[in-house]
């Protein structure tokens, strides 16, 4: 049974605040300025970088299914999302403390933390909401991550000169706990008294995950898509960890203007959000997760012509405007054409392959661009076409299969 706690506008909004938190951390930390801060400022490389986000997500690989087994058994997620966020600040607020080695180690703590904290809050959606409004109030979410995106870059470019980098991951680390401080207090978790910590099985959840792998095999599409999300999940979330240095030390902008063209992204990907929306309700997503994949080919093999290229920096600007629609239309396809190839009872079951196959394909990512740019030093270009071809092979798996013409066995 479960008691259905009141649902007012403030622990809606509480808990879409969040996603702002969340969001401002991952552009100024993960994108940016920590990214910045390691290459050019402590003098390190791109592998060790790499290697940090990999190991991050390789701990996450590992403890998300348990903690998704906790989520779903304790009427406790709010206690959890309270000292995972708040770890993560503390994290955050501490780099730099005490040299490079440090540093990594904290920044790998933060990350984790994020992380795990997303597994609880993405759990509470159904507190501050019921079936009919939970796509708009998520929508609200992203939305809100978006301005905490543009907010977390516009204080930095406001304070960087003044307080440096380090200054700026204390006040990320602080707007980061603010922002999350009213989802701990105004959300409300839906109580179930079915619900006991205690039947929580390294086991069962084991044998969940190896069912969902099984029951896959029912689902005419769905493998061929996880293989490629496999491929294209990995390149693009790649490139989007390693933007911030991209732009600034293969394209030749200032630290300012890597700042501005990077906010400039995020606004087209807000504008395009929209219109990502209507072609996948008008086209079906399927057809928009080609076109955007495709996209993002033009966008990966135009900012290695960039780097080699001596032309005018507007088409830089141009580029990244482009990587910006990109970046919102792989959000707004591929999670609606998951939804196509399952059936609702499973539907919980292939959200965590999709969420597995995510995280393993960024390991694989975050590696070979390590690998690429100092292992065996063929440089940056070199791992952006390489991402390229990635993307294009997921295309061609994609196209491989034509599910219109298959017969869907549910049984």
């Amino acid at each position: 049974m479960i008691y259905k706690n009141s649902i007012n506008k403030l622990s809606i909004f509480s808990w879409c605040l969040y996603d702002f938190a969340n969001t401002s951390f991952y552009i100024n930390i993960i994108s940016i300025y920590f990214a910045l801060w390691v290459v050019n400022i402590m003098g390190s490389t791109d592998r060790i970088y790499a290697f940090a986000n990999s190991f991050s997500m390789l701990l996450v690989l590992i403890f998300a299914p348990i903690l998704g087994s906790i989520s779903d058994k304790s009427n406790k997620k709010i206690k959890f999302l309270i000292i995972t966020s708040c770890s993560c600040a503390l994290a955050t607020s501490l780099i730099g403390i005490n040299g490079l080695k440090i540093a990594i180690m904290l920044f790998i703590v933060a990350n984790f933390m994020q992380q795990c904290a997303l597994v609880f809050y993405d759990s509470l959606l159904p507190s501050v909401s019921n079936t009919d409004n939970q796509g708009r109030i998520g929508s609200i979410g992203v939305a809100l991550g978006y301005i905490g995106a543009l907010f977390g870059i516009g204080i930095s470019i406001l304070f960087i000169d003044s307080i440096g980098y380090i200054g700026i991951f204390r006040i990320t680390a602080l707007l980061f706990i603010i922002t999350a401080i009213p989802s701990f207090i105004f959300v409300k978790e839906k109580i179930n008294i079915n619900n006991d910590i205690k039947t929580i099985n390294l086991y069962y959840i084991l044998h969940d995950i190896k069912n969902s792998i099984l029951n896959s095999k029912k689902f005419p599409g769905l493998r061929t898509y996880l293989y490629a999300r496999l491929l294209y999940s990995g390149a693009i979330n790649a490139f989007m960890v390693f933007g911030g240095i991209y732009v600034s030390n293969e394209l030749g902008f200032t630290q300012e203007n890597a700042q501005y063209v990077l906010m400039a992204a995020i606004i087209s990907a807000i504008l395009a959000s929209f219109l990502w929306g209507s072609l996948v309700d008008k086209i079906g997503p399927l057809k928009s997760l080609k076109i955007d994949l495709s996209l993002w080919i033009i966008v990966l093999i135009g900012g290695a012509y960039l780097a080699y290229a001596e032309i005018h920096i507007i088409y830089s600007w141009i580029l990244f405007n482009l990587a910006g629609v990109a970046i919102s239309g792989i959000w707004t396809t591929d999670r609606p054409y998951l939804l196509t190839l399952s059936t609702p009872e499973y539907v919980g079951q292939f959200f965590g392959l999709y969420s597995m196959v995510g995280r393993i394909s960024s390991i694989i990512g975050f590696f070979v661009w390590g690998y690429i740019t100092d292992g065996i030093q063929l440089g940056r270009p070199v791992a952006v076409i390489f991402l390229a071809i990635t993307i294009l092979i997921s295309l061609l798996i994609l196209n491989s299969y034509n599910r219109i013409n298959k017969k869907v066995n549910y049984n």
